[in-house]
């Protein structure tokens, strides 16, 4: 693979990268909206909805990180055949 092929792709994945974290930071605060003028311009309950997101996030992450230490998605094996997550 030549240097300007790798160039290429290593900014089209900065690019995605960006394209993502600005869609997030518009999409976010949208939805906080959407959710606070359906619900007759109470911005609490936008907020509070906004922040449910934040906490389902936060349980996913902590039931992925228990899973990984149980040995459910650790695909590395060692030379003996054995799951390291599992020594």
């Amino acid at each position: 693979m030549s240097l300007l092929m790798f160039l290429m792709m290593l900014c089209a994945g900065a690019a995605e990268q960006g394209m993502s974290g600005d869609l997030g930071c518009a999409g976010g605060p949208s939805l906080v909206g959407f959710v606070a003028s359906a619900n007759g311009d109470d911005l609490r309950t936008g907020l509070l909805f906004g922040s449910l997101f934040a906490l389902i996030l936060l349980v996913c992450v902590f039931v992925a990180g228990r899973m990984r230490r149980v040995g459910h998605g650790s695909a590395v094996v060692t030379r003996d055949g054995e799951s390291a997550a599992r020594r």
